[in-house]
């Protein structure tokens, strides 16, 4: 963070901290609901342009700051953009970081925002993991898809065919994408909600790592036929990778360093029985 930007972070807690009543005030909140962290972080969500500008005219803020503030419309100094301000803060807290990370990422918010963040928190887990058996199913459509013209390439090895191979390979990597980032993120959004990394873990295993090591079984073979065709494909490889990255993040959030062994030897039994039931009939 540069220099300047720690001075205006400094200077915005100082200033949330000095008019704490007044700014709750100007947001329709009972005073002493909330904490200075809390104010900042709906400074910086619904005010931010305002303080920064005042900011960089004046070397500091004051009442002069309370005054651009008072003239932002009240729609949008309501409790709901508070709550919204919330949500953006804790998004960044979760999203894109290793779930370790993100589980001790847990600001001391005051009353009134914890109840709020943490009845979001669930509705965020909740909607995460509808998005991830969406993304699954759409994955296992485009594996489908991938089946189908891979039997019209078997049958006639045209450069069409086999291009609309390479295409449908594309769909289903960029699906099995998707769907390992819902479950990152899932997975991220149960620990937020005050799930151990046990509980965690074993939601991961039961709607993902089961289905995940079928594919990457079935799909690994696929991938011999497809490169043995002249087409390149690492869709299991991929699946793997993202899988090992998974594993490490949850055992990394999960304190209890027994059940991580426990865990990994579950998977591993599981990706073994993966070979009993039998591959995609792909060709």
């Amino acid at each position: 963070m540069k220099t300047d930007q720690l001075f205006y972070k400094s200077a915005l807690l100082a200033f949330s901290e000095q008019y704490l009543d007044q700014l709750s005030e100007l947001y329709n909140i009972r005073p002493g609901s909330l904490k200075a962290g809390d104010m900042v972080i709906i400074l910086e969500y619904t005010a931010n342009l305002q303080m920064e500008s005042v900011f960089e005219f004046n070397g500091r803020l004051g009442q002069l700051a309370i005054n651009e503030i008072r003239n932002i419309p009240e729609s949008s100094r309501s409790l709901e953009k508070v709550a919204k301000s919330i949500a953006h803060h804790e998004v960044g807290l979760t999203i894109n970081r290793p779930l370790h990370k993100s589980l001790n990422e847990n600001p001391d918010y005051g009353k009134l925002l914890q109840d709020m963040v943490s009845e979001w928190r669930v509705r965020k887990m909740r909607s995460t993991f509808r998005k991830l058996i969406t993304s699954s199913f759409v994955a296992e459509q485009k594996i489908k898809e991938l089946i189908s013209v891979s039997r019209k390439y078997k049958s006639d090895p045209s450069y069409e065919n086999k291009l609309a191979v390479k295409v449908a390979i594309n769909s289903v990597n960029k699906s099995l994408i998707s769907a390992h980032f819902q479950a990152r993120a899932g997975a991220a959004w149960s620990l937020r909600a005050g799930f151990t990394g046990i509980r965690a873990a074993r939601a991961m295993n039961s709607v993902y790592i089961k289905k995940i090591n079928k594919l990457a079984e079935s799909l690994s073979q696929m991938d011999n036929w497809l490169i043995s065709n002249g087409i390149k494909s690492e869709m299991a490889i991929g699946i793997n990778r993202r899988k090992k990255i998974l594993n490490r993040e949850l055992m990394l959030a999960n304190s209890d360093p027994r059940y991580n062994r426990n865990l990994l030897d579950s998977w591993d039994s599981a990706r073994s029985r993966a070979y009993e039931h039998g591959s995609l009939n792909y060709a």
